[in-house]
């Protein structure tokens, strides 16, 4: 049932992969919706029975059960909550089979997308290191960044994930550790578990 319309939105998002998780709560909660996520199937239904949301994003494929048969359940406790059903594993078949059993729409992850963003970003990490002053001219060409700034900037050094070493990931640890001691990072983070390597 629809929250109070001066109230943000709550949106339930189940899906068994914390990256995935992490990243649509970020991403909705920057977009000024609430959000409650959740691992499994099971979860998703004890917060739809205990909770208020105004629609639900949930994986197809978890661990204890689909979301075909999570789409039902809900379909039970709310009949019109919109139900939007995701996965890096869509086809036609499933994605009809989906909307027959009640969902409101069925999307894919589309990893090909971050396969191409990780390629691409690769580059752009490969001429920052070699060619920094290369880079300081692109980014005074193609930016805001005043000329009298320009030569002020840092050209950090990058690394993709893939190419961290032992001592970099645990940097990365730390950071997280820290941001999760300050409240930042909602819960306890492995590192390499988030890590994506193309």
């Amino acid at each position: 049932m629809p929250q109070h319309p001066s109230q943000q939105p709550h949106i339930l998002v189940a899906d068994d992969e914390r990256s995935i998780r992490l990243m649509l709560e970020t991403g909705l909660t920057l977009n000024g919706f609430r959000v409650t996520a959740v691992r499994t199937g099971r979860e998703a239904l004890e917060a739809a029975s205990s909770g208020q949301f105004d629609a639900v994003l949930s994986d197809i494929y978890m661990p204890d059960g689909g979301g075909l048969e999570l789409v039902e359940s809900l379909r039970a406790i709310d009949a019109e909550i919109p139900i939007v059903l995701m996965t890096a594993q869509g086809s036609l078949e499933v994605a009809v089979e989906a909307v027959t059993r009640g969902a409101s729409d069925f999307i894919g992850k589309r990893p090909e997308v971050a396969k191409r963003f990780a390629a691409a970003w690769g580059k752009a990490v490969d001429f920052i290191n070699k060619s920094p002053d290369e880079a300081r001219k692109y980014l005074a060409k193609n930016t805001f960044t005043p000329d009298n700034v320009v030569d002020m900037v840092s050209m950090l050094g990058y690394v993709m994930a893939g190419d961290m070493t032992q001592k970099q990931i645990g940097d990365l640890q730390k950071l997280a550790d820290f941001g999760h001691s300050i409240g930042v990072v909602p819960e306890k983070l492995d590192v390499t578990k988030v890590l994506q390597k193309f």
